[in-house]
């Protein structure tokens, strides 16, 4: 885990961030306690006094300063991380109106992000996901992105370090494993892994952003609403990018060829 909030290939610099973040709240004219919230938690190190103050700052911002903003953005992963919690930012009250959307898509035009970008992290950043969270519908979505590359199984886990990590009325759905070792846990509330920093739980609630790690894509790195980046070291994990795209995403897909009936390691 990287506690530091500085820039990575995956996350803009602190400064970028709390810019845009700033702006998408001021943006109504108005300045809500929730958003407030999602504000300390990003940037513990401010007062709330001082995030007060970034925005109402930006409540009578130009749209000028969103292309200004979006400048800090130097790689696709950050204008996308930068998107996803503009939307998260949005969503913060549970209604997304008009409005916001519109600024969501003001937002990724400055970033020039690609037609449909706003729709995708909307449905990503939705606060309700239960039904896309049910175990049934995990399990089938493991089955059908056919991840050769590990061995998947179902039961609880053997790793003491990682069976300690589940939170209390949480429940494994599905388990990976590299070279006979447990690596990583899909569960109902969250996924638990060895990340490349040790052992952790990262919440559902608390995802934000993922992708491939590195210009080859060797690894998976993740990013929660606190900001923190965890990072998965292994070409082979890349395959849960492809899960977590299908996992927050609750449209109807045709089937794309066989799907096998259980998971590898089942008796």
């Amino acid at each position: 885990m990287n506690d530091e909030l500085s820039p990575s290939p995956a996350r803009p610099a602190e400064g970028a961030l709390l810019s845009l973040l700033a702006y998408v709240a001021g943006s109504d004219g108005e300045v809500h306690e929730r958003e407030l919230q999602l504000l300390a938690r990003l940037f513990p190190k401010l007062s709330a006094a001082e995030l007060h103050g970034e925005v109402e700052g930006r409540r009578k911002a130009s749209e000028g300063a969103l292309v200004a903003i979006s400048e800090q953005f130097h790689s696709e992963d950050q204008r996308w991380t930068g998107l996803r919690f503009a939307a998260r930012m949005a969503w913060r009250d549970g209604h997304l109106d008009d409005a916001e959307r519109q600024l969501l898509g003001d937002v990724a035009a400055a970033m020039c992000l690609p037609n449909g970008a706003v729709e995708r992290v909307l449905r990503e950043m939705r606060p309700d996901r239960k039904e896309r969270l049910l175990p049934e519908r995990m399990i089938r979505l493991v089955q059908e992105l056919r991840w050769d590359s590990v061995t998947l199984a179902r039961g609880p886990l053997v790793s003491s370090d990682l069976a300690a990590l589940v939170p209390p009325g949480c429940d494994v759905v599905v388990r990976v494993g590299l070279d006979r070792v447990e690596v990583l846990a899909l569960c109902t509330d969250g996924l638990i892994a060895r990340f490349q920093d040790g052992p952790a739980f990262l919440s559902w609630a608390d995802l934000v952003s993922y992708g491939r790690e590195g210009a080859l894509g060797i690894g998976v790195r993740l990013v929660t609403e606190d900001g923190r980046e965890y990072v998965l070291v292994d070409h082979r994990l890349t395959g849960l990018c492809r899960f977590l795209d299908r996992l927050f995403d609750d449209r109807e897909r045709k089937p794309g060829g066989p799907i096998v009936s259980r998971l590898r390691g089942e008796e």
